[in-house]
């Protein structure tokens, strides 16, 4: 039996936890920083992924509706999942930025607000909606990149 390694996806986000605002629970984020980053799909198999930071490429409507949630580990499957909002995200030098505010009165929230007051908790992963990819390898490269 063929043994298939699929990376585990890593994108540098950080939050910014000089930000952190006790009083409104919100805090800066860097989610998104122009990496590349290796990725795997049934379709095509393990290939390069970066994202595009140019305005014209980026869809921010979601990140700044309001209704965007701020999810335990990419975890949407109950209510319980959700420890808090995005307030608005913008493009900035080359990365996506979003400041999140957090619930109130919810011990998952509570928990990992605790974790970004302490300067703790340090990094975020975020999720994208991809709906153009243009392939960028080079005709030497054993992996396809693309560019979303």
């Amino acid at each position: 039996m063929k043994t298939l390694k699929i990376p585990r996806p890593s994108i540098i986000a950080t939050l910014a936890a000089e930000s952190a605002d006790n009083e409104a629970r919100t805090v800066d984020v860097t989610f998104y920083s122009g990496a590349t980053v290796p990725r795997f799909s049934w379709l095509r198999g393990e290939y390069m992924l970066t994202l595009s930071t140019e305005k014209k490429s980026v869809r921010l409507g979601s990140l700044n509706s309001g209704s965007a949630p701020v999810l335990e580990t990419h975890s949407d499957w109950s209510t319980r999942d959700v420890l808090g909002v995005v307030e608005r995200g913008w493009l900035e030098d080359g990365s996506g930025k979003a400041t999140i505010r957090f619930v109130q009165g919810d011990a998952d929230a509570d928990r990992v607000w605790n974790k970004v007051q302490q300067k703790v908790l340090r990094n975020v992963s975020m999720g994208v909606r991809i709906h153009a990819m243009k392939e960028t390898s080079g005709t030497e490269d054993k992996i396809k990149s693309y560019l979303a």
